[in-house]
């Protein structure tokens, strides 16, 4: 453990002009929500600082290997001795914030779904962050602008069984399988199947659902129990679903992925997030700073998911939406 500690080190440091800063995430470093906010808190507060990163991978690994992650971004912690933590998303906090809440290490959270009153974040001088709360209602009434009107619609909406799935779903829906938004019926699965996965999405047609919408999908293992690598799910969707399918997320919209969505943004959580961060490392007390919710969407459409399925724009969406292919 001591020569990963040492190679990571050797890895990411660069020489220190201000502060050193540990960014701890949840995830791969090639996950693109990871991608974005570490490229948005880098932006934000700038170069003059040492920047040293730990990825837990928990998309990936079994549950319980998290634990052996969580001691390992530890032992860096302990020989960075950061002026600045960031923790991204549920894992990272979930394993990290009673060890970190016992120093006087500022410590920034940020894509965490669970309400920060479950880890009692609420109760540590030392914590401030960034919550994230998919915009559901306005993808859902962007999904009916850009069918059209149904008679009795139907939605399917699909995620993996992961923890920030988890916990998304039960905010979404207060853990009920089937909601109501105006006369649209939401049907809400959490699927850790990868062969379940796809006879949803390609049977969800005859099933008498007008749309899909593909949540979170990067825990999905196949009848084997190996992990199904996200990019592939994606994909496999793209190509086989019966009906228009959208996102919640920017990172799965495009010409492999879903058609769009009114979606977060994981830069612009990023950015949030480096804001409170860069009052921090001026002297402001976590404690004074209170915790912010990110609403801030955006439309972003896909060029070749909107012309497969042939569908009509609103001028409202039209004069605001990002393009992607």
């Amino acid at each position: 453990m001591r020569l990963i500690i040492a190679l990571l080190l050797l890895t990411f440091s660069i020489p220190a002009l201000s502060a050193k800063i540990l960014i701890i995430g949840s995830y791969h470093a090639s996950y693109p929500w990871e991608l974005d906010y570490n490229l948005a808190i880098k932006d934000t507060l700038g170069d003059n600082h040492s920047y040293y990163h730990y990825h837990m991978d928990t998309k990936r690994i079994q549950p319980e290997a998290y634990q052996a992650r969580a001691d390992e971004a530890w032992e860096l912690y302990l020989a960075v001795k950061p002026d600045l933590v960031f923790l991204g998303d549920d894992n990272a906090v979930k394993y990290l914030h009673q060890r970190l809440r016992a120093t006087q290490t500022p410590v920034v959270y940020l894509g965490i779904n669970q309400d920060a009153r479950h880890y009692k974040l609420n109760e540590a001088d030392n914590f401030t962050g960034v919550l994230e709360r998919p915009l559901f209602k306005r993808s859902i009434i962007l999904a009916q602008q850009l069918i059209g009107k149904r008679p009795n619609p139907k939605v399917l909406v699909l995620f993996d069984s992961g923890i920030t799935s988890q916990v998304t779903t039960d905010y979404i829906t207060k853990k009920k399988e089937t909601v109501n938004i105006g006369e649209t019926q939401l049907d809400i699965k959490s699927i850790d199947n990868y062969e379940h996965w796809q006879q949803l999405v390609s049977n969800a047609k005859d099933l008498g659902y007008t749309a899909i919408f593909i949540g979170l999908y990067q825990t999905l293992k196949d009848s084997k129990g190996e992990h199904v690598p996200e990019l592939e799910v994606l994909s496999w969707t793209r190509q086989h679903a019966s009906v228009p399918h959208f996102g919640f997320w920017s990172f799965s919209i495009g010409k492999e992925g879903n058609i769009g969505g009114y979606v977060l943004d994981g830069y612009v959580h990023g950015v949030n997030a480096a804001t409170l961060g860069r009052r921090l490392l001026a002297g402001t007390k976590p404690r004074s700073l209170f915790p912010k919710t990110d609403s801030t969407g955006r439309y972003v459409l896909s060029r070749s998911g909107i012309k497969k399925w042939q569908l009509t724009i609103p001028d409202n969406v039209l004069r605001r939406a990002v393009w992607v292919e």
